[in-house]
């Protein structure tokens, strides 16, 4: 929702001739998907802007997905979806990464994995499609798990960031970081002189 708000937002706020140029680039993106897909029916079973939601670790973790098409259904216990990504670059291969991770969040969601994924470049009409199988499970998997880990280190250096308040007082002059660290300032200039040159004298000492 705050992506179409954004966009509604942008398309507000620019002039006519902008605006006219991005009905027509528009345009040609849907005249070029029309081209290239194939016809899709009600009995192709189609769904718009799936969103696949998968809460790990009583929700500790929380992996989230929007396929923007889907295509027919599993029968039973065997894969029958197909998941399609728009694009409107050149292939990247972070694109088939993505791809993956929908198809880790459909098996887990629904207990049956996709049975194709495809990446349509809408501007040059260009297919790039992908068998399901447990090694592109797996490889999804490794991914998502990364990413997750990758972030839970930042999200604990964060905390411990701002955790680590920095207090002055007459402990800074026998800090070996005393010189840069903007806390100890206020401190130091409360000494008097004779305290301050042996806190030199000590720094010096615990630095050699």
């Amino acid at each position: 929702t705050n992506s179409y708000e954004s966009l509604g937002a942008w398309l507000s706020s620019i002039d006519a001739l902008e605006l006219a140029d991005v009905r027509s680039m528009c345009t040609a993106l849907v005249r070029s998907a029309l081209d290239t897909l194939p016809t899709v029916t009600n009995e192709d079973d189609p769904a718009w802007e799936v969103r696949r939601n998968v809460d790990l670790l009583s929700g500790l973790v929380k992996w989230r997905g929007a396929f923007d098409l889907t295509i027919g259904r599993a029968n039973g216990r065997t894969p029958g979806v197909v998941v399609i990504d728009f694009k409107t670059g050149s292939p990247q291969p972070e694109h088939r990464d993505d791809l993956r991770y929908y198809a880790v969040l459909e098996a887990l969601r629904t207990g049956v994995p996709p049975r194709r994924l495809v990446s349509f470049y809408v501007g040059s009409g260009t297919i790039i499609d992908e068998v399901v199988d447990s090694d592109v499970l797996e490889a999804g998997a490794r991914r998502a798990t990364e990413g997750t880990r990758q972030l839970a280190l930042v999200q604990k250096q964060a905390l411990k960031e701002e955790a680590q308040v920095l207090t002055p007082g007459p402990h800074c002059r026998w800090c070996p970081a005393v010189d840069t660290c903007p806390a100890s300032t206020e401190a130091n200039g409360e000494d008097d002189i004779d305290a301050q040159l042996e806190a030199i004298r000590v720094r010096a000492a615990l630095r050699s």
